[in-house]
């Protein structure tokens, strides 16, 4: 749970100005942010059989399908891994770009153009204190929204 959090406040941590919501109180300001970010947000699906063995969740990164998500989402996966829109539509992983266990992040290819990226923050900028907002495929619920505060940040390596 906590590299999925992580990888997803690194790529939801918008750059500055920081959005209005990011001070607290800003319902609209978060709903708006949640409509506008999630197109480029996918649930990984992996299936055997056609049926659903567990999930996790991407986000694209460039608009030729290319996706960032965690390692342990894709590593040993047995099955097929599709990857499946706010709008309904799916597209298979075709494969793995990169692996990054220690870090746990992974990107994989997708057969789709013309998605829409994550607009990604520097991490560098990001504040003990802040407030950021995650999206995600938590429990298998799409486009499911939480909001946080950012507790504590680590060295970079």
């Amino acid at each position: 749970m906590v590299p999925l959090a992580l990888t997803l406040l690194l790529a939801l941590s918008l750059s500055a100005p920081r959005p209005a919501w990011a001070a607290g109180g800003d319902d609209a300001g978060i709903t708006a942010l949640a409509e506008r970010v999630g197109a480029s947000v996918v649930r990984l699906s992996m299936r055997e059989g056609g049926v659903e063995q567990g999930n996790g969740t991407g986000f694209v990164v460039r608009e030729d399908g290319v996706l960032v998500t965690n390692h342990h989402v894709v590593d040993n996966t047995e099955g097929a891994l599709v990857a499946v829109f706010r709008d309904g539509h799916e597209s298979p992983v075709l494969g793995t770009l990169a692996m990054d266990p220690e870090h746990d992040l992974a990107v994989v290819r997708l057969d789709e153009r013309g998605l829409i990226p994550l607009r990604l923050g520097a991490s560098d900028e990001i504040e003990v204190g802040q407030r950021v907002m995650l999206i995600g495929s938590s429990l298998g619920f799409d486009q499911s929204v939480g909001i946080g505060i950012v507790s504590q940040r680590r060295a970079s390596d």
